[in-house]
């Protein structure tokens, strides 16, 4: 478990949430056996009327959405019946990026030409996941030789925003973000 459960009862209900961390390399029925089987460990626990569990890969950020999976146990199904004299019952939802091939990614160091599929040239920007005209610090042509010096990876629900930090090869040296489909991967 990530940190400890969190409690969002109201009026006539208990309810608890807890964050867990799955390995990667988990096929979806056993993500969905141990999602459940956390739940229930959950509820028998805090004998909460309604639990929740959020499921994240190792390194993900856990304030945010689920990565892997969710699960709650409640009348059911449903947190928000956690006050319904239905039985209680498990729902399972899973982040399908989990569970997608992993793609070819670039290496630190490697040497990689811009070209962004949508423009004529390639914004670089001061902040990672920031593209807003404030952020750019320099605009390059297609085809501009660029250095990786750090690659980032944040999930978005069933999708990852990859954003590459670059040393730019020309005339006018920059350092900064580009967005991995400028990078040619996408």
């Amino acid at each position: 478990m990530v940190g400890a459960p969190e409690n969002f009862s109201i009026p006539d209900a208990k309810r608890v949430s807890a964050k867990i961390v799955i390995p990667e390399g988990r096929g979806r029925q056993e993500v969905i056996a141990t999602l459940e089987r956390a739940a229930r460990e959950l509820s028998d626990k805090t004998n909460a009327d309604a639990t929740m569990i959020f499921a994240y890969k190792p390194g993900d950020p856990t304030d945010g959405m689920f990565t892997v999976g969710r699960a709650v146990y409640a009348p059911g199904g449903k947190w928000d019946s956690a006050t319904s004299n239905e039985s209680k019952s498990i729902t399972t939802e899973l982040g399908e990026l989990y569970f997608s091939p992993k793609k070819q990614q670039p290496a630190s160091s490697e040497i990689i030409t811009l070209k962004s599929p949508y423009m004529d040239y390639v914004a670089v920007s001061s902040e990672h996941g920031s593209w807003n005209d404030g952020n750019i610090i320099a605009r390059v042509n297609n085809g501009t030789k660029a250095e990786i010096l750090e690659i980032r990876k944040q999930p978005i629900g069933n999708q990852e925003l990859v954003s590459i930090r670059v040393r730019i090869q020309s005339s006018t040296p920059a350092e900064g973000w580009v967005r991995s489909f400028d990078a040619g991967y996408k």
